[in-house]
Parts: C-alpha cells; sequence; structure tokens
C-alpha cells in the first residue's frame, strides 16, 4: 500500500509539536566533589525545568535536602560523616509525571589541593 501524498506534509506540521512536548532538563552539574569536614558545606543541585523528587543512593555518605516538600527544582546537598575514607553516591532527581531521572555522581573525600 503506497503511502498517501499528503502524510509526509501532514507529519512535517506535527513535528514542532511534539519538540515543544519533549522537553529535556539536566542538572546544573553531573559531578560534584565534596569534602570530609567537622562543618561540611553545602551544595545546591538545580534542574532546569520540572519538579522532582531528590534521594541519595547511599544517605549514609551524602545528604539531600530537596528546597520543597513534595517535588521542587533544586536541593542543596552536603557529605556526611568525617572519616576520611572516601566515599560516593548518585543524587537522584526524579519526575514523577514524565518518569524523567536525572543524577549527578558526588564523590566525598579529603581534599589535599586543588589547581586549576
Amino acid at each position: 500500500m503506497a503511502p498517501c501524498p499528503g502524510m509526509w506534509a501532514r507529519s512535517f506540521l506535527l513535528l514542532p509539536l511534539l519538540l515543544v512536548i519533549v522537553r529535556s532538563s539536566k542538572l546544573n552539574v553531573p559531578r560534584v566533589l565534596l569534602p570530609y569536614a567537622s562543618t561540611p558545606p553545602s551544595f545546591p543541585l538545580l534542574s532546569e525545568s520540572g519538579c522532582y523528587s531528590w534521594s541519595s543512593t547511599r544517605p549514609e555518605v551524602v545528604q539531600v535536602k530537596p528546597d520543597m516538600v513534595g517535588c521542587s527544582t533544586s536541593a542543596v546537598i552536603q557529605a556526611l560523616g568525617s572519616s576520611g575514607v572516601k566515599g560516593s553516591a548518585m543524587v537522584m532527581a526524579e519526575d514523577k509525571d514524565t518518569g524523567l531521572l536525572l543524577r549527578a555522581d558526588v564523590i566525598v573525600d579529603k581534599i589535599h589541593s586543588l589547581k586549576i
């Protein structure tokens, strides 16, 4: 069966609509290095758009505090503990409406020096 001549024209008209519906979002950083400290610094994770539920794969290593209860576009992370042993975790942000999952890899370690 041959395609209808107007089918391609209709398909191209729908393409911009699909591009508007499918939004992508990302976090402000894909990887974070946090130091062990007696007073650990906070680091903000921000999404470009959407409303997310935030979690850590290792809550004993990295604490996640969403800015709002329920769903939020941002969260603050902090290293936990002071063992000095290198640790890592993934911080995940899940949009419950779309199923979109964003993540940031977090490494917690003693920082001896930084070179730029």
